[in-house]
């Protein structure tokens, strides 16, 4: 965010500044011809910093940059660092003492009466009634004209040791608090080269004064010298004080530049004007001019109106034949004529292009009936224009609107939609939207409105039962605000898609045959049942059903065999019915089924090795068949033959370690398969005997 200065003149008020330590007199004789409004000089940054810093070449034809600083508080008590810096190289502070406001009570020849009374009153007044004070603005806008008072505020810098083609920066501090105010942009050192002139330039001519407008740069220059000159004349300077352009709020609260930046209103209408701009920056150097810009002579009489206008005819078609008397003159370009709905207007221009000088005639085609107000006008080659008295008629409306067109529908459950392309007429009330049932021949078919009041839009939604099945023929007929009724639109058929499910199926056995489970239903009797899905779950899963069959069971089927099901397996099966319509039905209570276990005949071998000098029991066992998948297995034991009891936690070894002391102790394995069958191994009897 860039510190900006504002400020914004009004014209017209004379300042003279004549100071002492005590009051400021106003007189007329100044070079100021405006009153200063000073708002926010400065505008501080997010970071606090409340300063702005300009570079510039030198233009006093020395090598070197100059650089000036604007501050809220103009000069500071404690007087300003001011450092530089290269690319890549350390901040170099260039002043030995701070630069301050220099203190020289005798009367400077370099200033005129204006800049030493300012300069004057800036010494004779202590820092803080100084802050407190208005002129103090005009010691700031006097030190951006004049570079030598700017140096006796203490806020400019003559940097001669600037090498040429090295770019700097430039950091401003405030005294011995060292407190940071500005940072300068990069600024490459060279020869002094005018700025351009303010971009987009225009003027305006009216009767009695010219609007002038250019694009405000605030960054770039201060303010602007405007210079004109009539005819042959030599061009003078209307601006007594460079134009400078503020910001302001406009009615919504956006902040903008005004779109008008000087009104001169010194104007001879008889006269022809050429202007030419000249941008001042803050080191009151002027850029180049501008291109000139030249406005011409123009004629801002107006001719004679045109009287006696009256209406010719209007007839039910919606037109009006109006015709008027005028005076012939040399200048006269044309007419035109302008209508309203209200006395009061507003009116608009009617004719597409102006009507000859020799016409006093016009035809005039209106959409829609009521009262309308007419006038006509003079225009002359320049543009000006000069207004006939107003006269009044009413139209009545006879023509019905055009038939709708496109008529379409769209049907769903229990809804039938109907859209068409809307029609044009200006005047247009509505629509009535008409329903019969569909035959053979719907020519003469009776039909109904089924709204009672026309509506505006152009679809309509009618909610019917989901189960009617009846095929209607719709159409469409508009009416303007004059009840003119249209002929009907092309008829549309519609008919309600099928949304009623079969009822649900009900199984009746399920069967265990051949090593497939066997499911029988009762068949549904709906006429357009497509068929059957059949779905199955294991009896204590928690998951949802999954269905059985790829395709779509036939409607004449009644039974499926389930091949895929696991023996000693429990099942619930379910079946849905769907019809040719894709509605499915509520599920089929659910049946239980069961695959039966498979009987199984393998055995389970045990072994065992006794160690006795370790007294210590190793069991080995293996089952026969050992495809089986198993969940794992327990070993029991029992000592002096008592009952066996489970001795080990469920191991998925087929190894089992026991230390023992002297005694005699029976074993026994029992391996449980992943289908919850147990098989379990012959009791061996093991007997340690202790030495004596």
């Amino acid at each position: 965010m860039r510190l900006l200065l504002y400020t914004y003149l009004i014209l017209p008020f004379v300042i003279n500044a004549q100071f002492d330590s005590t009051q400021v007199e106003v007189n007329t004789d100044t070079t100021l011809n405006s009153r200063i409004e000073f708002k926010d000089t400065i505008k501080e940054t997010d970071e606090g910093k409340s300063a702005e810093i300009f570079v510039s070449n030198n233009f006093n034809n020395q090598d070197g940059l100059v650089i000036k600083w604007i501050v809220s508080t103009i000069y500071n008590e404690e007087g300003f660092d001011l450092y530089r810096k290269q690319d890549g190289l350390d901040w170099v502070k260039l002043n030995e003492t701070p630069i301050n406001l220099i203190r020289n009570t005798q009367l400077d020849t370099n200033l005129n009466k204006d800049e030493q009374g300012l300069y004057n009153f800036t010494l004779n007044n202590s820092y803080d009634e100084f802050q407190k004070s208005f002129p103090r603005v005009f010691v700031l806008i006097k030190s951006i004209y004049n570079n030598y008072l700017a140096n006796l505020i203490g806020i400019i810098y003559y940097d001669k040791t600037a090498i040429k083609d090295v770019s700097y920066q430039y950091k401003l501090l405030k005294g011995s608090s060292n407190n940071e105010l500005a940072i300068s942009e990069n600024y490459k050192c060279g020869n002094y080269v005018k700025e351009s002139p303010p971009d987009s330039l225009e003027v305006e001519r009216f009767k009695k004064r010219c609007d002038i407008k250019w694009k405000p740069d605030i960054n770039r220059y201060y303010g602007v010298d405007i210079y004109r000159k009539t005819n042959d004349s030599t061009f003078k300077k209307i601006t007594i004080t460079p134009r400078a352009i503020q910001k302001s709020e406009d009615e919504k609260g956006n902040i903008n530049f005004p779109e008008v930046c000087y009104v001169d209103e010194d104007i001879n209408k008889e006269y022809a004007y050429t202007y030419k701009f000249v941008a001042i920056n803050y080191f009151g150097q002027p850029s180049k001019e501008s291109e000139e810009i030249f406005v011409p002579k123009k004629d801002f009489d107006s001719p004679e109106k045109p009287f006696n206008l009256v209406p010719v005819k209007h007839d039910s078609k919606m037109t009006i034949d109006l015709s008027w008397d005028f005076i012939p003159v040399d200048d006269l370009a044309g007419f035109n004529i302008y209508r309203s709905n209200l006395l009061e207007g507003p009116y608009e221009k009617i004719n597409k292009s102006l009507l000859s000088n020799t016409t006093a005639f016009y035809n005039d085609k209106v959409s829609i009936t009521g009262d309308y107000y007419y006038y006509c006008s003079s225009i002359d080659f320049s543009g000006n224009e000069s207004y006939s008295g107003k006269i009044y008629l009413q139209i009545h409306d006879m023509l019905p609107p055009d038939a709708p067109k496109n008529l379409q529908s769209e049907t769903g459950p229990g809804f039938i939609n109907l859209s068409w392309d809307n029609n044009i007429e200006s005047d247009l009330k509505g629509y009535f939207i008409q329903r019969s049932l569909n035959d053979e021949d719907n020519s003469d078919n009776h039909f109904i409105n089924i709204n009672s009041k026309p509506t505006f839009e152009n679809t309509f939604s009618e909610k019917l039962s989901k189960n009617v099945r009846n095929k209607f023929v719709y159409r469409v007929i508009a009416v303007d605000t004059s009840f003119n009724r249209s002929k009907p639109s092309i008829n549309s058929l519609a008919q309600m898609p099928d949304v009623t499910p079969p009822n649900h199926p009900v199984i009746k056995s399920i069967d265990f045959k051949d090593k497939m489970m066997v499911i029988y239903w009762i068949p549904n009797i709906e006429s357009d049942l497509e068929g059957y899905n059949l779905f199955r779950k294991l009896k204590n899963d928690s998951t949802d059903f999954k269905k059985v069959n790829n395709l779509t069971i036939p409607r004449d089927i009644n039974s499926y065999r389930d091949r895929l099901t696991t023996p000693g397996k429990e099942y619930l099966y379910l079946v849905k019915a769907v019809d040719v319509n894709g509605n499915i039905s509520l599920p089929s209570k659910e049946f239980f089924g069961y695959n039966p276990k498979e009987k199984l005949t393998t055995l389970l071998n045990l072994s065992s090795e006794l160690n006795e000098k370790r007294k210590r029991i190793t069991l080995l066992w293996n089952l026969e068949n050992s495809e089986i998948p198993v969940q794992g297995s327990i070993v029991l034991r029992s000592t002096d033959d008592n009952v066996l009891k489970p001795y080990s936690k469920l191991i998925q070894e087929n190894s089992f370690i026991d230390n023992i002391t002297p005694g005699l102790y029976n074993y026994q394995v029992r391996t449980y398969t992943k289908d919850g069958i147990v098989i379990m191994s012959e009791v061996i009897n093991i007997e340690l005997i202790k030495n004596e």
